[in-house]
């Protein structure tokens, strides 16, 4: 039930990044809620910078925006252009719009702090990508050279990283139905620093024409992993807990925080949903150290190795892209329970 009066409430808070240099420019977007059954007056919304979560009026204002009289259950989305600090460090951003005279409640006119890091910020490019040949002979062997300089574009100094190979039936790499061939290791770079790497690979005996290249951000649009959905889970009401992340989180989105459903993500080649990321998944196989002993009928390995352990397969939501593939192995103790931890059900082709 809507409360006698009008009552304005600052909602969805959001900035247009979270990481930048200082004295950047940037957008604050957010939502002025009437969740009271009477008419609101028209009012101004103020944009804070804190040095905490909690928002209120005695922060650091940085810019303002009116926003029109709002009618009772009513909401008015608003946007305002602020300056990020030009001092280096951790803070948060806000909003609060006025109170008015009669208003039912004011203890819900400031949003919760958006967290904003300022300072030097790394930026990937691939400037370079070319390959030792323009056609393969018809070899399901055959192989490929390709040589890729990457480089560190942006003002502070990236962390190591993996640069993927991807064929493509067009020139825009990355696109849906790219298939992902093998990754290279790329080493931490200063700002403005290039490295150059080469890489021979098998890219199959398919009819092409193919396109080769990398991209390294679209991982989110196919697997739910360790990215800033996931590290977000970590925090609570905007301030970091006690738990220190032992991963660096990809720097894109999944839209999962943490497991989502089993067909978020396309299907791989064979139609079947969820084989990377998501939940790790438990093996029948007890543990062995490679498949050289393994069946050639792929049945599963139960009473020789080391039934004490089993293999995980697949990954889950908090990894690394770098372990994200189809020939990850983890050994796990048998016993061993955890949230990241999974099965996957099936059932054999032609059978009930």
């Amino acid at each position: 039930m809507c409360p006698d009066g009008a009552d304005l409430r600052v909602d969805d808070l959001s900035a247009s990044a979270s990481t930048v240099p200082p004295s950047t420019p940037l957008t604050l977007s957010t939502t002025i809620r009437n969740q009271g059954n009477a008419d609101a007056p028209a009012t101004l919304v103020h944009y804070y910078v804190s040095s905490d979560a909690t928002i209120d009026a005695g922060d650091t204002e940085l810019a303002s925006s009116s926003v029109g009289s709002i009618a009772g259950g009513a909401s008015e989305p608003v946007t305002g252009s602020v300056t990020a600090p030009a001092t280096p460090g951790s803070y948060w951003l806000g909003a609060c719009v006025d109170s008015f005279a009669g208003e039912v409640s004011t203890a819900n006119n400031c949003s919760a702090g958006v967290q904003l890091a300022v300072g030097a910020v790394p930026d990937l490019v691939v400037p370079s990508f070319t390959t030792n040949t323009p056609s393969l002979p018809s070899d399901a062997n055959a192989r490929l050279t390709v040589s890729a300089d990457v480089s560190d574009t942006g003002t502070g100094a990236a962390p190591a990283t993996t640069l993927k190979i991807y064929r493509s039936n067009d020139e825009v790499i990355a696109g849906t139905g790219d298939e992902f061939i093998d990754s290279v290791a790329i080493p931490a770079l200063a700002a403005g620093e290039t490295t150059h790497v080469t890489r021979t690979v098998i890219p199959g005996n398919f009819p092409g024409p193919y396109w080769f290249g990398d991209d390294r951000s679209s991982i989110c649009r196919y697997v739910n992993l360790g990215d800033l959905d996931a590290e977000a889970r970590f925090q609570w009401a905007g301030k970091p807990t006690t738990l220190t992340l032992k991963w660096t989180p990809e720097d894109c989105h999944d839209g999962y925080a943490t497991t989502s459903p089993v067909d978020a993500k396309p299907a791989n080649a064979f139609g079947i949903y969820g084989v990377l990321g998501n939940a790790m998944e438990w093996v029948a196989d007890c543990w062995h150290e490679d498949y050289s002993t393994g069946p050639l009928g792929q049945a599963a390995r139960l009473t020789s190795g080391d039934c004490g352990y089993r293999a995980m397969r697949g990954q889950g939501w908090v990894a690394i892209a770098g372990s994200a593939r189809a020939s990850f192995r983890r050994k796990m103790l048998a016993t061993d329970r955890r949230f990241t931890f999974g099965i996957r059900v099936v059932r054999e082709l032609g059978r009930p």
